[in-house]
């Protein structure tokens, strides 16, 4: 659910709207939503431009690629990403910084995260 804010002050009251159509929202680049630090079993979510192709790749800090995490055209209202803390071969990653790197058809996003076990 994509929470909007709307302030407004009425006789010193704060008036908050939940906007649940999310499909009905448009994005030029892509979004991705996360816990940070991040635990095991955490949703990452994905919002971007429907029918987008998009690429997830987890990194260590060292530059190794830990984890191919989603390669696929974005559905309208975005994707849920279960995080299970494992690499590609199915070992538990440890705690620690990693890196995700999102492509989406010529651009390229960095964002650091915290895992903790």
């Amino acid at each position: 659910m994509f929470v909007q804010y709307l302030f407004s002050t009425v006789d010193s009251i704060i008036i908050v709207g939940i906007d649940e159509h999310q499909d009905d929202m448009i994005y030029s680049e892509p979004i991705v939503q996360y816990a940070n630090p991040m635990q095991p079993g955490r949703p990452m979510l994905l919002y971007g431009p429907a029918g987008s192709f998009i690429k997830i790749k987890l990194y260590s800090v060292d530059g190794r690629l830990v984890k191919d995490m989603f390669s696929g055209k974005l559905e309208p209202g975005g994707i849920s990403i279960q995080f299970h803390a494992c690499d590609n071969k199915g070992r538990k990653l440890p705690s620690g910084t990693y890196f995700i790197i999102l492509e989406n058809e010529g651009s390229i996003s960095t964002h650091k995260i915290i895992l903790l076990n």
